[in-house]
């Protein structure tokens, strides 16, 4: 199925910040809780499953003194979206985006995400084991298994979010590639019989579902400066206390 996002009107997605102007975001969002059915898919609203175009609106709130400003940063991660092609090197990191900043066309293209149905590639700030520790973002998404906890171990690589990840009973909530378990390219077919969420379905020798972080990119895939677009750069600093 081919989304289209295309079209400009004042409906549910609402965005109030300009690249590089330190204010809060706000946008629309949706995808299940950590206590939801890891089986479930969503789906944009008036999606029936029937292989069609479904466009979804997209809209810049009026009242917002950036709207102008934000009309050609939206339109680029719209074009981003509708052009279903992976790509590498899309990481830029103290260049263009000052400290305390942000960059308002990458958060765009990452909540039009969560809009088309997509969930986080990792735990992000899904947080605690047990209450008490504060987790690694980078892990790659999944229930708290029947133990209540998140477990994890990162393997021989040492990197979390990579193949060899030991995960305990946590139940992965993260689709991947069948043939290569690589986040950072597409089937040339995309879907059941190229895709599955259940860990045995993964190339021999590997464990987990991997994610597209930061570092599993460059030391795993040899790809600098770059990172999957899902992946939730919000979280707590690791091994700090929960409140």
């Amino acid at each position: 199925m081919r989304i289209r996002l295309d079209r400009f009107a004042l409906v549910s997605l609402l965005f109030s910040i300009l690249a590089n102007i330190s204010i809060p975001v706000f946008s629309g969002s949706y995808f299940p809780s950590t206590s939801a059915d890891p089986a479930r898919i969503v789906h944009p609203q008036g999606y029936t499953g029937v292989a069609e175009v479904l466009n979804v609106d997209v809209c810049i709130d009026p009242s917002s003194p950036f709207k102008d400003d934000m009309v050609e940063p939206l339109m680029k991660a719209i074009a981003t979206w509708n052009g279903l092609q992976a790509t590498t090197g899309n990481f830029t990191a103290g260049q263009d985006v000052p400290d305390g900043a942000y960059d308002f066309e990458s958060i765009a293209l990452h909540e039009l995400g969560h809009c088309l149905g997509l969930g986080h590639s990792n735990l992000g700030n899904q947080d605690c084991i047990g209450g008490t520790i504060c987790f690694n973002r980078e892990v790659t998404n999944s229930t708290r298994g029947a133990n209540g906890e998140w477990d994890a171990h990162p393997g021989l690589d040492a990197i979390d979010g990579s193949s060899d990840d030991l995960r305990g009973d946590d139940v992965n909530k993260h689709w991947f590639k069948k043939m290569d378990n690589d986040p950072f390219s597409l089937a040339p077919v995309v879907d059941s019989t190229t895709y599955s969420r259940n860990v045995v379905d993964l190339p021999a020798g590997h464990y987990f579902p991997t994610n597209g972080n930061r570092t599993v990119a460059d030391l795993i895939y040899g790809l600098e400066n770059t990172i999957t677009v899902m992946f939730s750069s919000l979280g707590p600093v690791p091994l700090e206390p929960c409140g």
